[in-house]
């Protein structure tokens, strides 16, 4: 019995690398600073792309819409970038989570690599 117990902890523990993949994130070293709706995003893009998209919204309401940014190519691999985001306070959500969206498209138009960065928080 204790043999089986052994051979089960230890199929466990290979269990992560067999046949999954984890799944790195885009974008890196997300920063953000500001509030009551002024931020600055800063990070970086490691896309393969010279394009990414954003949007800004609350779960409910689009604040704003998709926006392209162009990278170039100048920067290989990894794309440092800076988003400014102003939002006028009376159009703050007045509770829930505001969110930028970062994410790339498949060439049909399909979200890809989509990430998720919390602006603020309003209750």
């Amino acid at each position: 019995m204790k043999k089986i117990f052994i051979i089960i902890t230890i199929m466990f523990m290979f269990i992560p690398s067999m046949g999954y993949a984890k799944e790195e994130s885009a974008f890196k070293n997300i920063v953000v600073d500001g509030g009551s709706g002024n931020y600055k995003v800063r990070g970086d893009a490691h896309i393969g792309k010279d394009y990414f998209y954003y949007s800004v919204e609350d779960g409910h309401t689009q604040f704003i819409e998709e926006s392209k940014i162009q990278t170039g190519k100048a920067f290989g691999d990894a794309y440092p970038f800076v988003i400014t985001v102003t939002i006028p306070k009376g159009k703050l959500p007045k509770n829930g989570t505001l969110i930028m969206n970062l994410y790339t498209k498949s060439e049909k138009g399909d979200i890809q690599q989509s990430h998720p960065v919390v602006l603020e928080v309003f209750e």
